[in-house]
């Protein structure tokens, strides 16, 4: 049997895997703040759990990296228990971390990410790879799920989904007592709050930057932006369940197998100019 989690393997597993790796995949998360209701390890959770269930879903020559449990979370860090990395450090984690496998000459790499704010540190190393004639992709769970059923488009932090999410994957980490629904934020009673990087006066998108704790104060909050249907806005977190996030996890599991199947088709251009600048 083709083992395909790189930790389980003994080293010369891994020297043989890594040799024919065409495609490898890093399931990415974080460690903050998820309101009341769910565990702080709520990113990493979905991140580990969509990286083990790859394992029996994607083709050959296909290799899984352990889960990152760390992204960058700062802006959560007003509620106790958020880690959060810088974001150069994260870009140098993933830098280094690369640079480990990429010597056996593997050249498609595919973040199976469960973190938003993780996709800066994700593209600065994407632009660095490609000048080495290597492609870097990045999948987030949510923008599959949604692609798959509209319904599932994402509300906002601690929300149907994820809560749905941790049902499914461990239970007994969920506080249903403490659930509660992600409320519209106000800066004023003229400006209202889209998302952590945009507001709203008369009409008009303005973009700033705030912290969690300038929308929330539980820990929950809504996300304008997300793609999804009309009905999700109404989808309460009291309507969670283990087979909504069941079924998200084999969605999401589905899409990223296909992709990385599809990954291995892609023929890029060789970068020709001096690339020495450009090293990690």
């Amino acid at each position: 049997m083709e083992r395909k989690l790189l930790g389980e393997m003994t080293w010369e597993e891994a020297e043989t895997a890594l040799k024919e790796c065409e495609v490898v995949i890093i399931p990415t998360g974080s460690h903050e703040q998820h309101g009341k209701a769910l565990p702080i390890c709520t990113d990493w959770l979905t991140a580990d759990a969509i990286g083990k269930r790859l394992a029996d879903k994607v083709g050959s020559h296909v290799v899984i990296l352990p889960s990152c449990p760390f992204g960058y979370c700062d802006y959560h860090s007003d509620f106790a228990g958020t880690l959060s990395l810088s974001e150069e450090t994260l870009t140098a984690f993933y830098s280094d971390i690369l640079n480990y496998v990429l010597r056996y000459g593997v050249k498609k790499v595919l973040f199976a990410n469960s973190h938003g704010a993780n996709s800066g540190a994700i593209k600065t190393v994407a632009h660095k790879l490609r000048a080495k004639n290597i492609l870097v992709t990045a999948v987030t769970w949510w923008d599959a799920a949604v692609a798959a059923n509209p319904d599932w488009g994402l509300i906002g932090h601690a929300d149907i989904n994820e809560t749905s999410l941790v049902m499914a994957i461990r239970p007994e980490l969920v506080r249903p007592e403490k659930l509660q629904d992600p409320t519209p934020g106000k800066l004023t009673d003229g400006i209202t709050i889209k998302n952590l990087y945009q507001i709203s006066y008369k009409g008009c998108n303005v973009t700033a930057g705030l912290r969690t704790r300038d929308c929330t104060d539980f820990g929950c909050m809504l996300e304008v932006g997300f793609e999804g249907s009309a009905e999700v806005a109404n989808a309460s977190v009291l309507h969670s369940s283990a087979e909504r996030g069941q079924g998200m996890i084999e969605a999401v599991t589905d899409y990223l197998a296909d992709f990385a199947e599809e990954l291995k088709k892609v023929d890029l251009f060789e970068v020709r100019f001096p690339e020495e600048q450009y090293y990690l």
